[in-house]
């Protein structure tokens, strides 16, 4: 029989820009990365994880220990621990050199070893360290992640050069989530470990819901989707391989593919939204497109085009308003710790923080972060707002300084 088990969190004191919100409030699918890292421990039969400001803090015992901003998953934890139990001593969770690695090792600041395996923020302890410095040196345990491997379904011109131009399909993921791309990035990976994890330990059941869905899903436009209690889903929307919670209201001609939608949202007639997580009580607004973006709860997102985003709570962007995604000259560059930084994509949007109102006719640029609270309105010099009476029928007038002026 294993040992009993306790997990402690070890407090970073990192705040994830521009939320300003420590890391365990990182949303990942609709929950908080604390509560991800719980159910994780849960499932391993550890105990709910305890705070703590430092190593030496950790009981004389076996215990899990993981930063607050290590996310990972149940599969990556279950086999990690039984090799650490297995040696009997203290022990660094790594993944072995892959596309999962590669992919997503930008902004982390990991811990490569010389075969190319990545070491993470998850330790195996049998004993008190008195340093962070001493966590950093205990042997590592690689742990193959299994994967396989996607072409993306994005244009060449989206693939940095310096990143794989292949997909990591694994169960076996661990992140490091101090930036607020690493938001969009970790949410992507969980939806995939997710699927992934599924189908490893119920096979049976995913086949039956494939066959299932072949013969009757083409009649109900809901295909491999979970759909919660009390959502009203029009006749002519279709959803595909999704997560509803309760009470989602989805309008006509809506697709949503691909994508978590919490509970109570609103998703209005003819929106496209793949590949992205929704926020409980979001509201997206007539036939827009999301794609590939994280929105959080209340978030209302009118703007027509939401490509590579991260939204904060409450955010509010009106028709007009536009975030360029894209970059044809090189990587979208980002802010961390204050310098300007590669992200490893020349797809990236920007980050809106919490209560940000975007208005009409704002234009921003790609691998921006906008602070909590802030106001975006048009220069009133660019927008019409006077209008002369004594304009002449038929005269050609143009727009100036607020106001329209014959031709000169």
């Amino acid at each position: 029989m294993a040992e009993a088990l306790q997990a402690f969190v070890l407090r970073t004191g990192r705040l994830v820009s521009p939320f300003q919100d420590p890391p365990g409030e990182v949303r990942v699918l609709n929950r908080s990365l604390r509560e991800r890292q719980g159910e994780a421990c849960a499932a391993v039969g550890a105990a709910e994880p305890v705070e703590i400001g430092r190593p030496g803090e950790v009981p004389e015992t076996p215990a899990l220990l993981f930063a607050d901003h290590t996310y990972f998953t149940r599969t990556l934890l279950e086999e990690f621990l039984a090799a650490a139990r297995a040696s009997g001593a203290a022990a660094r969770c790594a993944i072995s050199a892959s596309v999962f690695v590669d992919g997503t090792a930008q902004l982390q600041d990991l811990q490569r070893g010389e075969s190319g395996a990545a070491a993470y923020d998850l330790w195996y302890l049998t004993g008190p360290l008195d340093s962070a410095e001493a966590l950093r040196e205990l042997p590592w345990i690689e742990i193959d992640p299994r994967e396989s491997l996607e072409d993306p379904r994005l244009p060449p011109q989206f693939i940095n050069s310096a990143t794989p131009t292949q997909i990591s399909i694994t169960s076996r993921q661990a992140m490091h989530v101090t930036h607020w791309a690493l938001v969009l990035r970790v949410n992507l990976a969980a939806f995939v470990a997710t699927l992934k994890e599924l189908w490893e330990r119920r096979p049976i059941y995913i086949v039956w819901r494939v066959v299932m869905d072949r013969l009757f899903g083409r009649f109900r436009r809901r295909r491999l989707s979970r759909i919660g209690k009390g959502c009203e889903i029009h006749p002519t929307a279709v959803v595909e391989g999704s997560w509803l919670g309760e009470g989602v209201k989805v309008g006509a001609g809506a697709i949503i593919q691909g994508s978590v939608v919490g509970d109570g949202a609103i998703v209005e007639e003819g929106v496209i939204l793949e590949l992205s997580v929704i926020g409980h009580k979001a509201w997206i607004g007539r036939k827009s497109v999301v794609f590939m973006s994280v929105m959080y709860d209340g978030v209302f997102a009118s703007h027509r085009l939401t490509q590579a985003c991260v939204l904060g709570h409450r955010v509010c962007t009106t028709g007009g308003g536009y975030i360029i995604d894209m970059n044809f000259g090189g990587p979208v560059r980002v802010m961390k710790d204050g310098v300007p930084t590669d992200p490893g994509t020349n797809f990236l949007g920007s980050c809106l923080g919490h209560d940000v109102v975007m208005g009409t006719g704002i234009w921003i640029q790609a691998g921006r972060e906008i602070p909590n609270g802030t106001f975006l309105i048009r220069d009133p010099s660019q927008v019409l707002s006077k209008i002369p009476e004594d304009i002449e029928a038929g005269a050609p007038m143009v727009f100036r300084d607020g106001t329209l002026v014959p031709l000169d």
